[in-house]
């Protein structure tokens, strides 16, 4: 009578914890490294242009297309025009109170 092996043949494993392999991270930051060199070194329209290379006209990576989209576009700056700044003297914004202060004294006397 022969006896079951109750060990696991997979317990002799090289690399046993979790995460990536300690041998190929070199590698893969080195790789990561050179993408990003890459990427950075496009301007916005290639940058746009290479997303529609790599994944097709408009598809995928709306956020990051958005970001580019915005990035590309010019910035407006919103003038707020103040109601009491006025070019001319004539045509300055009187308050109520002093506005009927003039009428009146401008209407005839009975």
């Amino acid at each position: 009578m022969t006896l079951a092996k109750t060990k696991k043949l997979n317990n002799d494993r090289r690399f046993t914890g979790g995460g990536p392999r300690p041998d190929h991270t070199k590698a893969n930051r080195e790789e990561a490294d050179e993408r990003a060199k890459f990427w950075n070194k496009l301007s916005t329209k290639e940058k746009l242009n290479e997303l529609d290379r790599r994944l097709g006209v408009n598809v995928g990576a709306k956020k990051q297309r958005a970001r580019l989209m915005t990035a590309q576009a010019p910035k407006v700056v919103p003038v707020i025009a103040s109601e009491n700044v006025t070019s001319d003297d004539n045509n300055k914004r009187i308050k109520a109170k002093d506005r009927r202060a003039a009428e009146r004294q401008e209407r005839p006397t009975k």
